[in-house]
């Protein structure tokens, strides 16, 4: 039952890879490619940052800085609007 713990945890982040750069989620969800290849997946996001400008060994505020126009975007939170 634990080995499969870390392919789950690790697909979240294959899943927020794929909603910021709108990429489809193929050729199977994302806990399936995790669980029957963790490495190739691993490769395939490895990749994909770096083939953006991104560098996944600098950590988000390393590339904060090199580059300013990779900012995660910020969700503000608004009153909803037809209240009374």
């Amino acid at each position: 039952m634990f080995i499969g713990i870390p392919c789950i945890m690790s697909s979240t982040y294959r899943t927020k890879l794929r909603g910021r750069f709108g990429l489809t989620e193929s050729p199977a969800p994302d806990w399936i490619t995790h669980f029957f290849c963790e490495p190739c997946a691993l490769c395939q996001e490895y990749g994909e940052l770096q083939a953006r400008g991104i560098d996944p060994s600098l950590g988000c505020m390393g590339n904060v800085t090199l580059n300013p126009t990779y900012q995660q975007q910020q969700v503000a939170m608004m009153h909803p609007m037809n209240q009374k």
